[in-house]
């Protein structure tokens, strides 16, 4: 007897799968890929690396606003919910004190240092500025999600 391979089924599975095998499943089970990304570098397993102020935080695939990601990143007492039509997903983050802010200056050409001192400027900061490492902590989660889905990148200040 075959039993039917519904999605719990499948999910069930996926755990003990090789990560090869995981891949291989999502393009037979959800084959709608129209394009691949590959990224090469000289070095294996390199990464643009989050937390270096010399990176530039850009944004990638559909169009997205500054303002409107500083809208809704703004800090809140309730997780910022991005819901992804296209992808068919939906993700809460603690968007933290400053993701708002962050999001508001990030234009593809400046760095996060350039990025960080804008926000230190702003006057409600002013009295006890966030440091370089405040700022990268409070923005990770809202940067991770982003990466995750390839909406948000990096690269080094030398290939501006």
């Amino acid at each position: 007897i075959t039993l039917p391979m519904t999605a719990p089924h499948v999910r069930a599975r996926l755990p003990g799968m090789s990560e090869r095998d995981r891949h291989a499943m999502s393009e037979l089970l959800i084959g709608d890929l129209i394009r691949h990304l590959c990224y090469l570098t000289r070095a294996p397993q390199a990464r643009a690396p989050y937390g270096d102020p010399d990176f530039i935080p850009y944004f990638f695939h559909e169009p997205l606003s500054a303002q409107g990601l500083a809208g809704m990143f703004a800090a809140k007492d309730k997780p910022t919910v991005l819901r992804h039509e296209f992808l068919g997903m939906t993700a809460a983050v603690d968007a933290g004190r400053y993701s708002g802010r962050i999001f508001g200056f990030i234009d593809g050409r400046r760095t996060f240092g350039e990025i960080f001192d804008l926000v230190r400027a702003h006057p409600a900061h002013k009295a006890a500025p966030p440091t370089d490492a405040e700022l990268f902590a409070d923005f990770k989660a809202s940067f991770d999600l982003l990466n995750a889905i390839e909406r948000i990148l990096l690269r080094h200040v030398s290939c501006r």
